[in-house]
């Protein structure tokens, strides 16, 4: 049984799709994305339409949440902006390691401004 994980075997698969997972557990997780009987959460920001809290989170922070390079003060995803400053300012960006809550603090400020704008 243990050593199934190894091998990376995954037994179970979606009538639906062609999504495959160790556990049945996983499996009936990924099945609500295809239920009806579930109604949609909406996105605040946009018109998307999506299935589990855990999808609008990572919609909301992969598509919404900006963040600004203090350097060049482009915006963009954290993840992105963690590569854009490895890349573009390695030396900046080793000595100054910025905190997530800085970058959380200046992703607020952003979307304060983006707000104050739109009224």
């Amino acid at each position: 049984m243990h050593m199934r994980i190894h091998r990376d075997e995954k037994r179970f698969q979606c009538d639906v799709c062609p999504y495959k997972c160790r556990s049945g557990g996983n499996l009936r997780k990924h099945m609500v994305i295809h239920s009806t009987d579930r109604p949609f959460l909406l996105c605040k920001e946009c018109p998307e339409k999506i299935r589990t809290r855990a999808q609008l989170t990572l919609h909301v922070s992969d598509i919404h949440k900006r963040f600004e390079c203090y350097q060049c003060h482009k915006m963009c995803t954290k993840n992105y902006l963690i590569k854009h400053m490895k890349h573009e300012y390695p030396i900046s960006f080793a000595q100054s390691k910025i905190s997530s809550i800085e970058m959380k603090m200046r992703a607020c400020r952003v979307v304060i401004s983006r707000i104050i704008v739109n009224q």
